[in-house]
């Protein structure tokens, strides 16, 4: 149903329903263990990426920048950063990187800002881990939940949110560089910081990262559990089921393998697109990089 629905939004160039369709079609291929289609449905997602749409909220938000930075206001000019390095990330990850570096800098200044610190930390961090800078990354995570501090579900939703993201990016680090304990403990914390601020989205994809995390550490039971959470629903289990959900161990297996491949798509797309600002500058020893890179 989801493919007839693809081809009637691909033919009626809608590209919003399409999108929709795709997401969809990932999340069931993943269910069923194909890890092959579900990889395919990330290539066609591409097609739909709207990067003009992008660029002109870019260029909309650099507006409001230069009208914070002449107001003298360095609250509004560190948030301005975040949204111009937010909105420009997926484009040039360069770009998006001093901005944060400039919305950190204004943060310090105001010394009363601590979750907007650990905020410029924890998406700088996400910088690195797309760079595949996985040991730089983890101690800029690290940095930010020091500056944060302990949170606790009596904090404000942003103060929660932003542990709860510090948390999920020392997973991902952990789960990296192969700390299955470490993941496990601080996914666990995040998980319960998701669901104390009700964020569906969150407490989904945290699910997910520690699924594999027990099931890195040899936990298929627990691996299973928290599945349950995640992509596999009230349907998972050890076991196969077909035509429903597949095994805890292939489902990881496949959410480990697209995990790999949207990040390796995303990384040659923001290489390219730095490719082609070191270009337009006529920067060649940053153009070798790009290639290289």
């Amino acid at each position: 149903a989801f493919e007839e629905a693809l081809q009637l939004f691909r033919a009626g160039r809608d590209g919003r329903g399409a999108t929709n369709c795709l997401l969809c079609l990932k999340e069931a291929h993943t269910r069923l263990g194909d890890a092959f289609k579900a990889s395919q449905t990330i290539h066609l997602l591409q097609e739909y990426y709207p990067e003009e749409e992008v660029w002109f909220l870019v260029r909309q938000l650099e507006a409001d920048l230069e009208a914070a930075r002449a107001s003298g206001d360095r609250r509004k000019e560190a948030d301005a950063h975040v949204a111009v390095g937010d909105a420009v990330a997926e484009l040039d990850i360069s770009s998006a990187n001093q901005h944060l570096q400039k919305a950190l800098k204004l943060r310090e200044s105001l010394r009363n800002d601590q979750r907007g610190e650990a905020e410029c930390y924890s998406k700088l961090a996400g910088l690195m881990v797309v760079q595949g800078e996985v040991g730089n990354a983890l101690e800029t995570y690290k940095e930010g939940s020091r500056v944060l501090g302990d949170v606790w579900r009596e904090g404000s939703r942003e103060v929660v949110t932003t542990g709860a993201d510090l948390m999920y990016g020392l997973g991902t680090c952990y789960l990296e560089l192969d700390q299955y304990e470490e993941a496990i403990k601080v996914l666990s914390r995040c998980l319960q910081l998701r669901m104390d601020v009700a964020d569906e989205t969150g407490e989904y994809e945290t699910s997910n990262k520690l699924a594999v995390a027990y099931m890195r550490a040899g936990d298929v039971y627990k691996a299973t559990e928290a599945l349950k959470t995640g992509v596999g629903g009230e349907f998972v289990s050890e076991t196969e089921h077909p035509g429903q959900v597949t095994g805890t161990s292939s489902l990881v297996c496949t959410l480990v393998n697209v995990t790999k491949h949207e990040d390796a798509l995303r990384s040659i797309a923001l290489h390219e697109s730095d490719l082609a600002v070191q270009k337009a500058k006529g920067n060649e020893r940053g153009e070798g990089q790009c290639y290289w890179a």
